[in-house]
């Protein structure tokens, strides 16, 4: 059966209230979440690594430790040119797209303090930005200086967004789907068919959502509030029949039984 595309994604967004298009959008994650490390590990790499010694850093001793010192103002008024606004030292959490943009503000001005050797602080940078994406489950990575997604960004970012609130009231398909994103995104690739196995449970879990055992009613109870078009309707129903054919196909077990 022929879908209109525009036609289904209209339904759906203002069925659900959720936006297909902001999982695309890295504005749309909540990098607050992740500021006061941030904010934390560049306080560490201005005063104890030295890496921002392009902003006339020097190492600076006092009775008890030493220090690297940088000109504070020169890299707000960097900011400012290269953002149009700036402060530094870092302080409130900006809104996501400034949080994106010093990210990347940073990765262009650290420099090794004793040869100003740019590639290797900007590897080190690299290294720990990306830990602390990890750290605070976020489905973004620093690459090459730019902040982007990592891996598959439907699945990431559906799990994280505060739109899907069913993922609050049920926490085995919660605990489904995050288990299911970790042996996904493993990067051995050693455990895909248990990921496998988690999403076909997780999809007969939402069958029996609203009917309990009886998975027909509760899955035509889904689909009748996903939308209220037949055609979108019958496409969904197909969808979902074609889903459960795969997972029986390629023998994954279900958690959930009759």
């Amino acid at each position: 059966m022929e879908l209109d595309g525009d036609k289904f994604e209209n339904e759906i967004n203002t069925n659900s209230g959720f936006n297909s298009k902001s999982i695309y959008d890295i504005e749309s994650i909540d990098l607050k979440v992740f500021w006061d490390a941030f904010k934390a590990y560049i306080s560490e790499i201005e005063l104890d690594k030295g890496y921002l010694n392009n902003f006339n850093g020097r190492w600076t001793r006092t009775c008890d430790e030493d220090y690297w010192e940088i000109d504070r103002n020169k890299v707000a008024r960097s900011m400012i040119q290269e953002m149009g606004k700036g402060e530094y030292p870092l302080k409130k959490p900006p809104e996501n797209k400034i949080i994106k943009k010093l990210v990347e503000f940073f990765f262009k001005h650290v420099s090794m303090p004793e040869n100003h050797d740019s590639s290797k602080a900007r590897y080190n940078y690299t290294i720990r930005i990306n830990e602390l994406f990890d750290n605070f489950n976020l489905p973004l990575k620093l690459l090459k200086g730019r902040v982007t997604f990592k891996k598959s960004i439907i699945l990431n970012n559906l799990l994280i967004h505060e739109d899907l609130t069913y993922l609050k009231n049920d926490s085995v398909l919660s605990e489904l789907l995050k288990e299911a994103v970790t042996f996904f995104t493993d990067s051995q690739k050693i455990n895909i068919d248990t990921a496998l196995e988690k999403i076909a449970n997780s999809l007969e879990r939402v069958k029996t959502i609203f009917e309990g055992s009886d998975k027909k009613k509760s899955t035509e109870k889904t689909i009748e509030l996903l939308s209220k078009d037949v055609e979108i309707r019958g496409f969904l129903d197909n969808h979902l029949k074609n889903l459960n054919l795969i997972c029986n196909n390629y023998l994954i077990r279900h958690k959930e039984v009759n």
